[in-house]
């Protein structure tokens, strides 16, 4: 056998490297068993890091994910794409009605940005900053929904109504959701501190 420090043959049996002293580990007769797993199965990711190791950089408070503020984040992402707002106008008797989401409307980022921060803080389990998120995802679902007006149509406006869709809807139910999730959550972890985790 041979120091992995300095190179030098040490004898078997002998458990320090007599050339530079560096404790030296005597190979074992049988391979070990490799220890169990937890319950997530270990497999490499593009580019070869471990998935356990990756899970572990992403998620690092070691509590179970808040799924309620989770689900609040994701339906917010739909809305991005649902009708936020539907623009009728009526004309000569006939009328026209087309809808506009936020993704179409170029009004999706800080939309985007809320969904996004709060679904990571929710994923962490960090429900300070979930609240922080959807508080201010709350303020600007409101600040879009007073933007839908028909003054911005100018002389059209007496021609044309325009209405809230869906999407405008279910922003703000995901918005509360995201808030009221976080703060259910942090309130039974309070509650039962052995469950937290």
């Amino acid at each position: 056998m041979f120091c992995k420090n300095c190179g030098a043959n040490v004898p078997d049996g002998q458990n320090v490297c007599p050339s530079c002293g560096t404790a030296v580990s005597t190979p074992s007769a049988a391979p070990s068993a490799a220890p169990a797993s937890s319950s997530a199965p270990s497999f490499k990711l593009p580019g070869g890091m471990d998935a356990q190791k990756f899970l572990a950089m992403v998620k690092p408070s070691g509590k179970k994910p808040n799924f309620i503020s989770l689900g609040g984040a994701v339906v917010a992402l739909i809305c991005m794409f649902l009708p936020f707002a539907k623009v009728s106008v009526s004309l000569f008797g006939m009328s026209q009605s087309e809808s506009i989401s936020l993704w179409s409307g170029d009004c999706w980022f800080l939309t985007f940005l809320f969904a996004l921060v709060a679904g990571y803080s929710a994923f962490i389990s960090s429900h300070y900053v979930t609240i922080g998120a959807g508080a201010l995802g709350l303020i600007e679902a409101i600040r879009q929904a007073a933007s839908i007006s028909g003054d911005e149509l100018g002389e059209l406006s007496s021609m044309a109504k325009v209405s809230k869709g869906i999407g405008c809807w279910l922003l703000f139910i995901a918005t509360v959701v995201v808030i009221g999730g976080a703060v259910f959550t942090m309130l039974q972890e309070k509650k039962n501190p052995q469950q937290a985790s």
